[in-house]
This record gives structure tokens, C-alpha cells and sequence, in this order.
């Protein structure tokens, strides 16, 4: 995401990890409802990120196989990418690029500088071209109406979006933390206290979308950003959607998939506390309680909800994980009530009001030198040039964004 963003790329900002740090088992996906009955599928699949730079797979294959992340190279005096200026003037006219802070094929995220309030943003920006071809232009449109919508201290916030003849920009405010990903691999597991502090935040963040028939349906430890402060910022909207009763895309990351998503029997925003629950294990674990290279497996140990239980594991936070990672949804911890994980032992102790004020001390605090500090984030090749803000060409896809 991803501010910036995490884990795949698609709604805010997404930035790619390492190879050697990669090790989800299968690559998120969004497909057209249908039963999963196959390792091969005949529809094509996305990695969708924070950012919704997405990374096409053809078949549901491991992510060490399907996922190529971008060529990271270490810092270098390399110039800033010239934007051409136009002769009709265009909203990136107002920004000056710094550096990229994540790539895909979609597009890429960039570090800005608005030259009128001096201020530092991350824009996004995403071919049309190949948003189109991908079939993503629903899923950029609905990220672009949600997060147009809503307001928290634990979400993202957008600033603006627009287009020009060949591109789409959300610029976003600019997460300097990086993802809780990173830092859960660096620190190979959280105690719970640290775990408690996190899922927290995420739960109301979650509580807040969930109370506008939001569901988000990608939490992962990619899609959750820190900010200065060492506070989450959930990004990557792509996959949030409207659901006042159930729906039907399969979508998300196949680790965090809740069971009735690969029955494709329809779902509803009960899907997030599954997620939660696979966000918390791997917290506290170090890895998600759902782990194949081969999809099929991994979709068959979900079902079965074949969770491997480490004995130093308190006895209360396994009773909320095995609340939380129920396979029947109207059984789940959080189904009837989020006042029923709220309330959870694991949790006693824990002022939610103290923690919407942002009041709890944070666990993590990142160590940033100044409002344009970027090294949290990996150092990608600059282009020679970046053509941005062409508006003198015809553009056969500007009708299909029309709120840009």
C-alpha cells in the first residue's frame, strides 16, 4: 500500500520485498466467481498490491514460482526522473518526483515533493493501457470511490486522484515506517504484547469499515504500514468492497483465505476476522497457520482448519485464534459483534478508547531523519525519463474512469 502500502499491489501503494524475503506460498488473486476445482485456472490471476501496481499469474502457483518482485539495487547518485511538461497543464504539473519507492506492471510508486505546500506525498500510477487489459478497471475505480470515503487514524489517507492521456495517479499521504511485514521478519516473531498492540489498531480500523458495510478482504502484515509514530495505516484498497449481506469474487491472498471464500458458495465481512486470526498466528508464530506450495493443499488444510498449535502459546491467545479461525462464519468470534473480541481475555487490560486516541505507546518506533527519509523502503532503478501529464493525445480510456 501501501502513504505507502505492502504485500501485492493494488490499492494504494505496494512496495516489493526482496526475493529472499518473500514467502507467501501463493500469489493474491482476483478472479471472476467460479469453484476452485484445479491447480491451473483458464482466467487470469493478479498480485495486487497497496498501491494497485499488479502482477499477473497465469495459473494459482506458488508465490516462490508466480512472483518475480522487481530488481532491487542498492542506492546510488542516480538523477531524478525528468517529467516532460505539456503544453496543457495537468495536476502532476504540482509534484516533483524524487525517487520510486515500488514497481509493478501496472506502474510504479513514486515519492513526490507538491511544490505548493512543500509537503511529501507517494503518487501511484498506473498505465490505462494495462489496467484495461488486466481487467482491473472495476477494482481501480471501487478503490478510488472507498477510499474517497472514508477517514481514520489507522487507514490511509487519499489526497487526490487524476489522469492524464495514458495514466492514472492516486497520491496518497507518505507512510515513512514501511510495512509490519519487514519488521516481523526482522524480528522473526512478536510477543504478545507487541502482537496485542497491532491487532488492535487493525481491529479498529477493521470495526470502522465493517460499520460502513465495508469489507476489506487482503489483511496481511504487507497491506499494514507504520507511520513516524510507530500507529499502523492499513492500504491497498483493491479488494475492499461493499457488502451489506454476501458476495461472491474470489479474491485476496490464498494464506489468508477464510473457508467459505474457496467454496464460492458467497461470503460476507465475517471474512476479515478469519484474516485477522491468520494475522495474529503469524505474529506470534513467525509464519501463517497455512502453509503448501501447492494451492490445492493449502485450500484443503484451510478447510479442515488444520492449525498447528506451538506449546509456549498462551492459553489465551489460543482460545482467540481458535475463535477467530472458525470455519463455519456465523460461529466466528465477530460475527455477531465486535465487542465479543473486544472483550476477549487476550485483550483484558487494553483501552480501545485509549487506543482510537492513539494513546498507547507503540511497540516500534522507525527511525526517520527528516519528512522526505526513505530508507525504510528498498532502492529501485530510476527510468531515464517519465512522461507524465500528456494531454494533447486521443485517450480511448478516460470514459471508464470517470471520477479521475
Amino acid at each position: 500500500m501501501d502513504s505507502i502500502i505492502t504485500r501485492g499491489v493494488e490499492s494504494i501503494l505496494h512496495f516489493p520485498r526482496s526475493k529472499k524475503e518473500h514467502k507467501r506460498s501463493v500469489p493474491r488473486i482476483s478472479i471472476p466467481f467460479s469453484p476452485i476445482r484445479s491447480r491451473s485456472s483458464s482466467r487470469s490471476t493478479s498480485i495486487i498490491s497497496n498501491l494497485s501496481l499488479e502482477d499477473d499469474a497465469s495459473s494459482l502457483k506458488s508465490r516462490a514460482t508466480d512472483y518475480t518482485p522487481p530488481t532491487s539495487v542498492p542506492p546510488s547518485p542516480i538523477a531524478s526522473p525528468i517529467v516532460k511538461p505539456t503544453r496543457q497543464s495537468n495536476p502532476i504539473d504540482n509534484y516533483t518526483i524524487k525517487r520510486t519507492l515500488g514497481t509493478g506492471c501496472l506502474g510504479r510508486v513514486h515519492l513526490a515533493q507538491n511544490r505548493l505546500d512543500n509537503r511529501y506525498y507517494a503518487i501511484k500510477t498506473m498505465d490505462k493501457h494495462n489496467v484495461v487489459q488486466k481487467r482491473q478497471t472495476d477494482h481501480i475505480n471501487n478503490e478510488r470511490s472507498i477510499l474517497h470515503g472514508v477517514s481514520h487514524p489507522f487507514l490511509v489517507n487519499l489526497i487526490e486522484t487524476f489522469q492524464d492521456d495514458s495514466h492514472l495517479f492516486f497520491v496518497m499521504e507518505y507512510v515513512q515506517g514501511g510495512e509490519l511485514f519487514r519488521i516481523l521478519r526482522e524480528h522473526k516473531r512478536f510477543n504478545e504484547k507487541t502482537a496485542r498492540f497491532f491487532a488492535a489498531e487493525v481491529i479498529l480500523a477493521l470495526e470502522y469499515l465493517h460499520e460502513r458495510d465495508i469489507a476489506y478482504r487482503d489483511i496481511k502484515p504487507e497491506n499494514i504500514l507504520l507511520d513516524a509514530d510507530g500507529h499502523i495505516k492499513i492500504v491497498d484498497f483493491g479488494f475492499a468492497k461493499k457488502v451489506s449481506d454476501v458476495t461472491w469474487t474470489v479474491c485476496g491472498t490464498p494464506d489468508y483465505f477464510a473457508p467459505e471464500i474457496i467454496k464460492s458458495k458467497g461470503y460476507s465481512k465475517a471474512v476479515d476476522w478469519w484474516s485477522l486470526g491468520v494475522l495474529i498466528y503469524e505474529m506470534l508464530v513467525g509464519r501463517p497457520p497455512f502453509e503448501d506450495k501447492h494451492p490445492i493443499e493449502l485450500y484443503q488444510k484451510i478447510l479442515e482448519c488444520r492449525v498447528p498449535w506451538p506449546e509456549d502459546m498462551s492459553p489465551e491467545a489460543k482460545d482467540l485464534l481458535q475463535g477467530l479461525l472458525t470455519p463455519d462464519p456465523e460461529k466466528r468470534l465477530g460475527h455477531h459483534s465486535i465487542d465479543d473480541i473486544k472483550s476477549h481475555p487476550f485483550f483484558q487490560g487494553l483501552d480501545f478508547e485509549q487506543v482510537l486516541k492513539r494513546n498507547i505507546e507503540p511497540p516500534f518506533r522507525p527511525e526517520i531523519s527528516s519528512a522526505s527519509d526513505t530508507s525504510c523502503f528498498a532502492r529501485f532503478e530510476e527510468p531515464a525519463e517519465v512522461t507524465y501529464g500528456q494531454m494533447r493525445f486521443a485517450d480511448p480510456y478516460r470514459s471508464q474512469f470517470p471520477d479521475f
